[in-house]
């Protein structure tokens, strides 16, 4: 047969609707969603670089551990807060918050004393002593929590009026629409 190529034109128009789709749900996508995913981001972010501080110093079998637990919190709760917020999911979002609490409380353990190498390789990186450098890692990722709490709420309360703005005083439907939230979130972390 006759085979003609496929013109150009088509395949330019499909992937500038593409392009233009992903711009349109991030602006289509409240701010306190966006600024919820990139403090999740930041956070991930700042536990690979804490992360590497404390694998870098020769540290314990235990700080081995809490090197690795903050890598792997950290990833999933990148994975958690995008999921949560592209599929508008409420139970994805608290469990992304509640990951980001326990990696704040380890933080916390480690530099109350639990020594596992950290405070003192920072220290010695920024040229501070072991409390300063305690301190600012705390002040840093309390800070942080803070900020990604208060915007994951906000959010929250954006994805109750949407689905308010869906469904309406239909309780069966909201129901259902619960529910499937519930059993989403719960897949996911299975």
């Amino acid at each position: 047969g006759n085979m003609q190529r496929p013109e150009l034109q088509p395949t330019r128009a499909h992937s500038l609707r593409v392009t233009h789709h992903r711009w349109q749900f991030i602006a289509d996508t409240p701010s306190s969603c966006i600024l919820f995913m990139a403090l999740n981001y930041i956070e991930a972010i700042g536990l690979i670089g804490y992360s590497g501080v404390v694998i870098a110093g020769r540290p314990s079998i235990r700080g081995i551990y809490v090197a690795l637990n903050l890598l792997v919190f950290g990833l999933f709760m990148v994975f958690f807060s995008s999921s949560s917020i592209i599929r508008e999911n409420t139970v994805q979002l608290f469990i992304a918050m509640a990951m980001s609490l326990y990696v704040t409380a380890m933080v916390a353990w480690v530099n109350s004393g639990n020594s596992i190498g950290t405070t003192t390789n920072l220290a010695n990186t920024l040229f501070l002593t072991q409390d300063q450098a305690a301190l600012m890692t705390l002040v840093i990722q309390v800070s942080l929590q803070v900020l990604i709490l208060a915007s994951g709420l906000q959010g929250w309360n954006t994805f109750g009026w949407r689905a308010f703005r869906k469904y309406g005083f239909n309780g069966h439907v909201k129901h259902i629409h619960e529910a499937r939230l519930l059993s989403e979130g719960l897949l996911t972390v299975d």
